[in-house]
């Protein structure tokens, strides 16, 4: 759900990029001139000086987060972060402000965050109607995501799934592989989720794509 972009494919990006990943928030990193390739998204990622190069896209719509010194127009449906040490804490406020997550719940000796569809995530699991699921680290990105665009889209394809849940290092290489490596892991979800609950988790429709399963 967040994109962080620039106008060339910049270390900067790309390091940023995997840096809000391994802190759990599905991203992916993208030209400017790319960013339909990415919809829906909850936020756009940029530098000051490609403020403008963002804004003249046709995705106003979509509030853009400005890393650094430069001039930020308020107007324009953006706001600033001074550098890339404060994009982490504003994402947090972020996901906690728009799915009205808590800041902090304990549920026993575990902590983690209630969402407003009632799930539960601490580090290692979730739980769904007092079931507790334990995903890998990979299938847990991929909940996340989906769970996030649930109320924007409908079906997702495997390879933009890919793009905001896998490292730069285990990205498919293409449409097929993509399609096959999520599979594996949408399967494995699948299968927790129907020996605790006796039901699928993420629902999928043969070529086109996952979505979170709307009888959740």
């Amino acid at each position: 759900m967040f994109l962080v972009c620039d106008r060339f494919r910049s270390e900067r990006a790309k390091a940023l990029r995997e840096t809000i990943l391994r802190a759990g928030y599905p991203c992916a990193c993208a030209l400017i001139s790319d960013i339909r390739e990415y919809l829906p998204l909850l936020r756009i990622i940029t530098y000051t000086e490609n403020l403008d190069d963002v804004r003249r896209t046709p995705y106003d719509n979509i509030r853009v987060l400005a890393i650094g010194e430069g001039f930020v127009n308020s107007a324009l449906n953006a706001e600033q972060v001074w550098n890339e040490e404060e994009v982490l804490p504003r994402i947090e406020e972020i996901v906690n402000e728009t799915y009205h997550a808590s800041r902090e719940w304990h549920w026993g000796q575990i902590s983690g965050r209630y969402y407003d569809d009632g799930v539960f995530m601490s580090k290692k699991f979730f739980r769904i109607y007092e079931n507790i699921i334990e995903p890998t680290e990979r299938e847990y990105m991929i909940f996340k995501y989906l769970q996030m665009t649930a109320n924007q889209c409908s079906y997702l394809p495997p390879e933009r799934i890919c793009r905001f849940c896998y490292p730069a290092s285990k990205l498919p290489k293409n449409e097929l592989e993509a399609a096959k490596n999520l599979a594996v892991h949408v399967n494995s979800l699948n299968r927790k989720c129907q020996n605790s609950m006796r039901c699928y988790l993420i629902e999928s429709k043969r070529f086109i794509g996952y979505r979170l399963s709307k009888s959740l």
